[in-house]
């Protein structure tokens, strides 16, 4: 009797099929693929490895040079505890990898496969470059912007003070007039300078605030009496308000502060042709060794449109293009006021109802309150 048994090979030969298209992957990769044992010995490298071991050759450890650093121990850690590693980068002269180890535990393997980022790194490295001259450039220009700007402060001081030593001595109105226009328009350059002066500062981080004790209205008094003089000769009125529950004797930066109102004011006086601007400052919140102050600037000047609010605390910017030529100006006073208040730990902003009804700017500040007996021993 002959016995005679049939086997269906299908399944078995659909998985060869399926293990040769696997491992053909494998083989056509562009990408390197390792396999290796618990000590980091090498058991398999597709040919694009093969290809980077023929280029790169070996480490001290007879380890393909381009895997990442310490891999026998990374091997080794892998296969025990059974986890993957992401993200290792690995490379050798000027060639970089990154590289992802996933363990096979059941057959004490951990398979590596690598990424080339040897072009991205070159890539990020010219811009680092390209970043790094930028900065240097922007260094040098700042540093030469404020050189300059010290250089141009001390002739229009002389100027600007035996301008107005002349104006104190009798003069027929015609002179006094044509003093006048020269103080004013040396004021407007001595303005112009200042703010580059300050954006340079600002550029190079050498903006900073110092704390002193200070009496807020004397500070101000000194600060705004100047502008006073200006104003009126321009026919305008000034008027500072100051709120009797604001205290005192403060303690923070009054220079800082007197530089944002004038900065403020200035812009006021730049954009009003008849009436007046009023300065206010009201308390907003105070506690045992801090206020918070709410300060306004308002002008009955040509106003600002709606739309173009938001860009007058950018450098280089005004409310409208048209306006630098009509009025003058660069947009910096704004900007560095903008920057002073910030670190002063506040907010500033503008209201204006639209073109010909004047504008409101507000800012808050916050300052340390200075007992008067700290303030009379300076």
């Amino acid at each position: 009797m002959a016995v005679v048994s049939f086997r269906d090979l299908r399944n078995q030969l659909e998985t060869e099929q399926e293990l040769a298209r696997l491992a053909s992957v494998s083989q056509e990769s562009p990408f390197p693929i390792v396999e290796l044992d618990a000590e980091a010995h090498l058991t398999y490298a597709n040919p694009a490895m093969m290809a980077l071991m023929e280029q790169y050759g070996f480490d001290q450890e007879a380890l393909p040079a381009v895997l990442p650093p310490g891999i026998a121990r990374i091997a080794r850690e892998c296969i025990l505890a059974a986890e993957s590693r992401h993200k290792l980068e690995g490379g050798v002269a000027g060639k970089y990898f990154e590289w992802t180890f996933c363990p096979i535990p059941q057959a004490g393997l951990l398979r590596g496969y690598g990424v080339d980022l040897t072009e991205r790194k070159q890539a990020e490295q010219t811009l680092q470059e390209a970043r790094d001259a930028l900065l240097e450039a922007w260094r040098l220009k700042s540093e030469f912007l404020a050189n300059i700007s010290h250089e141009l402060r001390t002739p229009l001081n002389g100027i600007i003070g035996l301008t107005q030593l002349v104006l104190d001595t009798p003069l027929t109105s015609e002179q006094y007039a044509d003093l006048v226009a020269v103080r004013g328009a040396s004021d407007t350059l001595l303005t112009l300078v200042d703010n580059l002066l300050g954006f340079a500062d600002l550029e190079t981080g050498k903006l900073v605030l110092k704390q002193e004790a200070f009496a807020l209205r004397a500070a101000l008094s000194a600060a705004l009496q100047p502008l006073a003089q200006r104003a009126q000769h321009k026919g305008l009125t000034l008027a500072t308000e100051i709120a009797p529950e604001v205290v005192d004797t403060l303690l923070g930066d009054p220079r800082r502060l007197c530089q944002i109102l004038v900065s403020l004011i200035n812009n006021a006086m730049k954009f009003t042709v008849h009436g007046s601007i009023t300065v206010r400052v009201a308390l907003t919140a105070q506690s045992a060794d801090e206020v918070v102050l709410h300060w306004t600037v308002t002008d009955t000047g040509i106003g600002i449109p709606e739309g173009h609010q938001h860009l007058i605390f950018e450098a280089f910017r005004q409310g409208d293009g048209s306006s630098t030529r009509v009025y003058g100006g660069v947009g910096l006073g704004l900007t560095i006021a903008a920057h002073l208040v910030a670190m002063m730990g506040g907010d500033i902003w503008v209201e204006s109802a639209g073109p010909g009804t004047g504008s409101t700017f507000h800012f808050t500040t916050r300052f340390g309150v200075q007992p008067m007996s700290v303030l009379q021993s300076f």
